[in-house]
């Protein structure tokens, strides 16, 4: 029986030199039978190749238990020494990660994010401070197409609405697709000056995709149309010919002129007329435009599907407030509206003809949405 003793000293002479030495030791019987032991003062030649990959694996499994072991040390006295942030806390900040301007990154304009609004120019959205490049991320979208909805935009009114996108994980999600930074300061136009016809325009609600900006014309993304029954007040379609008149109802009055007999009612006065409700769909004669447009050139705006809302009105009938102008029931005549923002080189824009606005139409009514 052969036993091997691996000298060190051998093994560390093997990695320089071309062989390796090794102490023989031999065991025999005696002539009494006894066993006897005998070692020869003589190394061997060269060991295996299998032999060799066994020192070497002997050598790289001390050598990593020992690294293993100091570094779960090392750790470990780091852990005691410092506390571990908690999901809340690492979920706290990353919401500030939006408002947080990234200096590595370039930084674009509204005009450039709002030209990236299809799959086939990219599809950037704006959050906070930060612009996202997530058009490889929309077909993943758990909320299917929505996503399209804030092409070109900022997504921050959608995440007001679903507060599930506030999460560590969205959060880190979103981070990842980080482009960019939004410009942060917005040069005021000469046109927003005061004396402006611009300068009084109210705020719309931040949802609304424009079909121009002035005169602002615009409409809810259609996804959010279904949502509800009735139509949001702050999400109806927008459709404007001038800029919007400033209106106080305090001092607002209805001139009704022609005939023998002028009337002025006051917004009190028209209140204080029977009341009645109707529930109807009303929509944008152009809307859908936009799908023309793919077949042939169109003229003016060019409407999506969302130019339409459902609400109920409520309000005094035209009837009533004819009535008070002197207006007789069987009364045939022909009627035109003039709204407030009234072009003076310009015919009526804001008219209604009507060859029957006596007391039996009773469906055209000076109202407003109550729901």
């Amino acid at each position: 029986m052969r036993l091997l003793r691996p000298s060190w000293t051998g093994l560390l002479r093997g990695w320089h030199h071309q062989h390796h030495r090794r102490l023989l030791l031999t065991t025999s019987r005696g002539s009494n039978g006894e066993r006897e032991e005998q070692q020869h003062s003589q190394w061997s030649s060269p060991g295996s190749r299998s032999e060799q990959l066994l020192y070497a694996a002997f050598w790289a499994g001390g050598l990593t238990l020992g690294y293993h072991w100091l570094t779960d040390k090392k750790n470990h006295v780091l852990l005691e020494g410092q506390k571990v942030a908690s999901e809340e806390e690492l979920e706290a900040t990353a919401r500030l990660w939006h408002v947080t301007n990234r200096k590595e990154l370039p930084t674009y304009r509204a005009d450039e994010v709002e030209q990236h609004n299809c799959a086939e120019k990219r599809i950037w959205v704006t959050y906070g401070l930060g612009v996202y490049d997530v058009t490889d991320f929309a077909e993943n979208h758990p909320g299917g197409d929505k996503i399209l909805m804030a092409a070109g935009s900022a997504i921050d009114p959608f995440w007001a609405i679903y507060q599930q996108h506030n999460t560590l994980e969205v959060l880190e999600l979103l981070e990842g697709f980080r482009i960019g930074n939004l410009e942060g300061l917005v040069v005021t136009n000469v046109d927003d000056e005061l004396g402006s016809p611009w300068s009084q325009e109210p705020q719309r609600h931040a949802l609304l995709k424009p079909a121009s900006k002035r005169p602002f014309n615009a409409e809810p993304p259609i996804g959010l149309l279904a949502e509800q029954f009735y139509t949001p007040n702050e999400l109806f379609y927008v459709r404007n010919h001038l800029p919007v008149p400033v209106i106080n109802p305090e001092d607002y009055e209805l001139e009704i002129e022609g005939g023998a007999k002028d009337k002025t009612l006051t917004l009190e006065g028209i209140k204080a007329l029977p009341k009645h409700s109707v529930t109807a769909a009303i929509m944008c004669g152009g809307n859908r435009r936009s799908e023309m447009t793919q077949v042939m050139a169109v003229k003016e705006l060019s409407w999506r599907a969302g130019a339409v809302y459902y609400a109920k009105w409520s309000g005094a009938r035209l009837c009533d407030v004819l009535r008070e102008r002197g207006v007789q029931p069987d009364d045939t005549e022909h009627g035109i509206v003039e709204s407030a923002d009234l072009e003076p080189h310009f015919p009526p824009i804001g008219s209604i003809d009507a060859t029957h606005i006596g007391a039996g139409s009773p469906g055209q009514m000076s109202s407003w949405p109550t729901r």
